[in-house]
């Protein structure tokens, strides 16, 4: 997942470093003990941890804000409405030359941290429709929908990235009408991870669709 932001993290890294040694400079510049040797300020080390902990957090999930319907932190997959799994040209599994089963992606790839070519969940037709139990109850500001980067895509293109979609918040997994959260786009000539602000925050317990 990391793997395109691996130059700029290496970069910024550098950048930080130089601005850590300038400020290091500085303040040892202006801090000396009697024999006139250099102090370090204790701002030295907050600055590092800050700069530290930023990278940290934005390497978690690439947008510094926590992932609520991440399967592996307890977000699920409940329900896809009348969306069916495209499975084909879906890897063939066989046993002693027996066919017995196509391994295609499900739903639940939408929830893994990953946007390698061919991890997606293929449906049939041209929408679909997914209903996701976050993973506690939130006060939910905004949402982000990731896409393979093009500079990764075989093509060079990303025709399969999703365009127009819909969010709502649903009081209940059989609730059909549901709270309209917003009407997004997905620009595919923007980042591959794009977060979009919702407009008005409302409290749902636990399903966004």
């Amino acid at each position: 997942e990391l793997a395109p932001l691996l130059p700029f993290l290496a970069c910024w890294s550098v950048l930080s470093q130089i601005f850590i040694s300038l400020a290091s400079d500085h303040i040892q510049t202006q801090f000396t003990d009697v024999t006139g040797k250099p102090i370090i300020h204790p701002d030295y080390f907050n600055v590092q941890r800050q700069i530290d902990a930023s990278l940290e957090r934005f390497a978690a999930d690439r947008t510094g804000l926590p992932d609520f319907a991440l399967e592996s932190a307890g977000g699920t997959v409940i329900a896809t409405r009348c969306t069916r799994t495209y499975t084909g040209g879906a890897a063939l599994f066989s046993l002693f030359g027996i066919p017995l089963v196509r391994l295609s992606n499900s739903p639940r790839t939408i929830l893994h941290p990953s946007n390698n070519a061919g991890d997606c969940w293929p449906f049939h037709g041209s929408s679909g429709q997914v209903v996701i139990r976050l993973s506690d109850p939130i006060l939910i500001n905004a949402v982000s929908l990731e896409h393979l980067p093009r500079v990764l895509a075989r093509t060079g293109r990303s025709d399969s990235a999703p365009k127009d979609f819909l969010i709502k918040g649903l009081a209940s997994e059989v609730d059909e009408e549901g709270v309209i959260l917003g009407n997004f786009t997905y620009n595919i000539d923007g980042p591959s991870i794009q977060t979009y602000p919702i407009k008005a925050s409302y409290l749902i317990p636990v399903f966004l669709p």
